[in-house]
């Protein structure tokens, strides 16, 4: 997934109404910041986190939670070598967001930064 790619989902779901255009602005940001961090401009398997993020950024908005992911998960998660900057990135994007996130979108953006990370950067640190 490149920035353009990014851009027409982000459009897509604005246009549909599924996500909100703060939402889309901080999605814009936290892809930009992705980017800079790994250093590479096209990110593979990208797509299911740049959804995820502006829809549970609406979420938020209307004080709706998700379930966390199993603790199990989330322990081999946080065992990651990759988890230190994906947890950067969540914090960068609450940030922005200027509120913080529930525990479970928190946990879940864990996990698909987590991968995200681990897929552009190999097995290595």
């Amino acid at each position: 997934m490149n920035k353009a790619e990014l851009l027409t989902r982000l459009d897509i779901l604005l246009e549909q109404e599924v996500i909100a255009k703060e939402a889309y602005d901080i999605t814009v940001l936290a892809f930009e910041q992705l980017v800079e961090t790994i250093q590479m401009n096209n990110l593979e398997q990208a797509e299911m986190l740049f959804t995820h993020l502006p829809s549970a950024l609406t979420r938020m908005n209307t004080d709706e939670e998700v379930e966390r992911p199993a603790q199990v998960i989330m322990e081999e998660i946080e065992s990651s070598p990759h988890f230190p900057k994906a947890k950067a990135q969540v914090d960068f994007v609450e940030k922005k967001w200027g509120k913080e996130f529930p525990i479970g979108e928190r946990e879940y953006l864990y996990m698909h930064y987590t991968t995200v990370i681990q897929m552009n950067q190999g097995g290595e640190e």
